[in-house]
Formats: structure tokens, C-alpha cells, sequence
């Protein structure tokens, strides 16, 4: 498995019940893992005690660009549908990929290769 960054790495390998927990998890720390603020606010977008993503964090103040496209990428690759409440649109890769940075981008389209 390829990483954008050792920090990506890093907080991938910091999940070390990773393959004990299945395919969906890995694809949620990975995808969320690409981005610094969405590794720095994991816990707000994924409860480990409930096993479960946690969409108010897509309005959260800290949210940026970036990290609400990768957080979209990685909600929909953990449930494999777009929220209720948000407008589909936002989740096609061509919003998703579009105003990302280089390492965003490589993250994104390799979660997308690995986990799709």
C-alpha cells in the first residue's frame, strides 16, 4: 500500500487493529489519513467505540476545502452511499478531485484505487 507521506503512514499504522476491524475501516483511516486536519480531528468524524462516521463533522469549523472533500471521499467509501441530507453532486469525483492539492489528489485517487 502506498502512502502520500510518512504522517499519512504513520497515522495508518497508529490503527493497529486495522485488519481486524475490516475493509470499510481501513477505508475510512486511510482516506482520512491523507489529510492533516481530517488525521487531527479523527475523532470527530469517526466514533471507534460505536464503529460509526460522524456526519456533523462535515459542518465542523475547522473544516476546509480540502479536508470536506477528502472527509466525503472517506464517509463514502465507509458507507458506501452519500448522506440523507447532503446534495449528491457534491460527492462525484469530478467535486471531490476538483481544488485539491497535489497530495490531496494522489491520496484521493488511491484510496479510490485501493478501496473501491
Amino acid at each position: 500500500m502506498d502512502f502520500i507521506n510518512e504522517a499519512h503512514k504513520r497515522f495508518y499504522a497508529s490503527h493497529s487493529d486495522i485488519t481486524a476491524r475490516g475493509e470499510d475501516f481501513k477505508a475510512i483511516v486511510y482516506t482520512l489519513g491523507v489529510n492533516r486536519e481530517c488525521r487531527d480531528h479523527f475523532a470527530a468524524l469517526y466514533n471507534e467505540q460505536t464503529r460509526c462516521i460522524v456526519p456533523s463533522g462535515l459542518h465542523a469549523g475547522w473544516q476546509t476545502g480540502a479536508s470536506l472533500r477528502i472527509t466525503r471521499l472517506a464517509f463514502n467509501l465507509f458507507t458506501h452511499s452519500v448522506l440523507e441530507e447532503e446534495n449528491a453532486e457534491d460527492y462525484t469525483p469530478k467535486a471531490i478531485l476538483s481544488g485539491l492539492d497535489a497530495d490531496n489528489r494522489e491520496g484521493a485517487l488511491l484510496a479510490l484505487m485501493y478501496f473501491t
